[in-house]
């Protein structure tokens, strides 16, 4: 169902997430060109999308490249661009997780005005004013192949999907002025996860009375992004650092995995696809074959940070520092 809140949890909190970070880590562009930061974003995703639609292309699914129609795609997916276009086809082709990084692009583009703008609100509502529009108005039309499709332009497009972001800003704005919220740590951290816990079991529910109560398309959004003050809360909670489950989770190995945890992201579909169309099922059997995924999920997401995402990552950035000289 392409509306479950379920599956889109991960990304909208990623999205609240990301807003936050760069919020933490800028703050403001006093000590940062607009340049620099479009570079270091630049650095941070472009290397594994790549080797990741490289091995969608070669290993998944080779003969795409010779059909006229998906070979398209191509170029848009290599640009970042495939979610900004809402076809059935273009969004989720080659490796359906990378729509997430072209929102994220749209998202990164926007952050320096955010960054240095004394009216956040004014943003925000400007930009909530916009998604609302854009899901209430855009026409609902069946799924069809390579056809404009509504629900790609509700769950998918930076254009809606941006609120998330700013919420995300907004809560990074009020961290770095100082704010907390009180109260025991721990229960706070309990507290949070009880929200995300009960967001993610009830979304599906309420997206359905939603949509039974005659609006389908804010049901469908409610279904993916619905959570965005829940993830604000937990984010803000957890970034306090206080309670004992915080602590627990700066053990080194769970730092690792979210070191990893972009990697992940992009490898992992792609690893229970070629089990799939190979069907590992038939010779290895359930259990070994989800162990064998698993295993080779992390191991590789380890190889594709340790070897492309992070020496990638600082070449660019050391390349995109040094002076251009002008050889006559």
């Amino acid at each position: 169902m392409p509306g479950d809140g379920r599956y889109g949890l991960g990304v909208g909190f990623f999205f609240v997430l990301s807003g936050f970070i760069l919020t933490y880590v800028y703050r403001d562009f006093t000590g940062h060109s607009v340049r620099s930061f479009y570079v270091a974003r630049f650095a941070r995703l472009w290397p594994v999308h790549l080797v990741t639609f490289l091995i969608a292309a070669l290993v998944i699914q080779p003969n795409a490249l010779f059909s006229p129609l998906y070979a398209i795609t191509a170029p848009i997916n290599l640009l970042m661009l495939h979610a900004w276009i809402p076809i059935n086809g273009l969004v989720f082709s080659w490796n359906a997780p990378s729509w997430s990084i072209s929102a994220e692009l749209w998202f990164y583009i926007l952050f320096p005005f955010l960054a240095a703008t004394s009216r956040l609100g004014m943003w925000f509502v400007g930009l909530t004013l916009i998604a609302a529009i854009i899901v209430i108005s855009v026409p609902p039309v069946p799924s069809r192949p390579f056809e404009f499709w509504h629900v790609h332009v509700i769950l998918q497009h930076p254009a809606v999907r941006v609120v998330e972001f700013v919420v995300g800003v907004a809560a990074g704005r009020l961290f770095n002025a100082g704010r907390r919220i009180e109260g025991n740590s721990t229960l706070l951290e309990v507290a949070a996860i009880a929200g995300v816990a009960f967001y993610a079991v009830t979304s599906t529910a309420v997206q359905a009375a939603i949509a039974g109560a005659g609006h389908e398309k804010i049901g469908l959004w409610y279904g993916q992004s619905g959570g965005v003050l829940v993830f604000a809360f937990a984010i803000f909670v957890f970034a306090q650092n206080g309670g004992l489950i915080s602590q627990a989770l700066s053990v080194r190995a769970l730092v690792l995995l979210g070191e990893i945890s972009f990697s992940t992201y992009m490898l992992h579909q792609l690893l229970i696809r070629a089990a799939l169309k190979y069907d590992w099922l038939s010779y290895l059997g359930r259990p070994a074959t989800i162990i064998v995924v698993l295993v080779l999920i992390y191991v590789g997401s380890w190889l594709l940070w340790r070897f492309i995402e992070v020496p990638c990552r600082r070449a660019i950035i050391a390349k995109a520092a040094q002076p251009i000289s002008l050889k006559l």
